[in-house]
C-alpha cells in the first residue's frame, strides 16, 4: 500500500471506491463499464498498518488476529519442523 506504481497509487483509488459520493457512479477504466460499488464489500490484510494513510483507516473497519505466541511456535518447531529436517537431512 505504501507505494505507487504505473498503475496509480493504490491507496488513492481504495479512497476512491469506498467514498459514498463516488462509488455509486465508478466506471471501470480497463472495462470502460459503469459499476455500482455502494454494496460491495472489500477485504483486505495487512501486516502492519502505519503504511496507511489516516483518511483510508478512517473508512475501514480494523480487525486484528493475533498469530501464533512465542510458545506455540517453539511447540511447532519442536513437534514438526525439527523432525521433518532432520529426517531428511538422514
Amino acid at each position: 500500500m505504501g507505494k505507487s506504481a504505473f498503475h496509480g497509487d493504490p491507496q488513492s483509488n481504495l479512497l476512491e471506491i469506498l467514498d459514498p459520493a463516488q462509488n455509486k457512479n465508478f466506471t471501470d477504466n480497463y472495462l470502460d463499464f459503469p459499476i455500482d460499488l455502494s454494496k460491495v464489500l472489500f477485504i483486505c490484510s495487512a501486516n502492519i498498518l502505519d503504511t496507511i494513510s489516516g483518511p483510508l483507516r478512517d473508512r475501514m473497519d480494523i480487525v486484528q488476529l493475533s498469530g501464533y505466541t512465542n510458545e506455540e511456535k517453539l511447540h511447532i518447531f519442536n513437534n514438526y519442523l525439527l523432525p521433518r529436517n532432520l529426517e531428511q537431512v538422514r
